[in-house]
């Protein structure tokens, strides 16, 4: 037994992760031979094949490109979403934080120095220069043409829409 589970448990669970994190047609490869993003989904997918209520993952994607950040990110987020998961990131990367966190929790010399959503701290700037973090580009620009903070690309879209039209309706077009 491994884990607690009999074999034909452990095999189902181990085909059902594979396939969830997409790495199944790799299930004979030696790890050695998997890229770095492949093996950081194949050692998140050990983890969660225990069955942890909580997951708590140190910088996910250190060493990723964007694509393979994604991949992690979004399993993370279908854990949290389809299956009820708890996931603690930790993370230096605020665009991490803007794209999928929906509570931060922001330290400074091992103490809390301040939390809330990612707008909520995003728009605290004594804040994030007392923890050494920048917010993501795209809070910066948001906040210098329109005096809000917007969190993701999708989110400035939306809103220059928004001006695009109020600004034709305006000159009467």
């Amino acid at each position: 037994m491994n884990i607690g589970m009999d074999k034909d448990r452990m095999e189902e669970a181990i085909r059902d992760i594979l396939l969830d994190i997409g790495l199944d047609k790799y299930r004979q490869v030696w790890p050695r031979y998997l890229t770095k993003g492949e093996r950081q989904r194949l050692a998140l997918a050990s983890v969660v094949a225990m069955e942890p209520e909580i997951l708590i993952v140190d910088e996910p994607t250190t060493g990723l490109d964007w694509l393979e950040s994604l991949q992690i990110l979004d399993y993370l987020e279908r854990l949290r979403r389809e299956r009820g998961k708890t996931i603690l990131i930790i993370t230096h990367d605020m665009n991490i934080v803007s794209l999928y966190a929906k509570r931060v929790v922001v330290m400074t010399n091992g103490r809390v120095v301040g939390e809330g959503t990612p707008r909520e701290v995003f728009s605290q700037p004594k804040l994030m220069e007392q923890a050494y973090l920048r917010r993501p580009a795209i809070a910066d620009l948001s906040e210098t043409l329109w005096g809000e903070v917007l969190l993701t690309p999708h989110e400035a879209a939306d809103r220059l829409k928004r001006s695009s039209r109020t600004n034709r309706e305006v000159a009467g077009k």
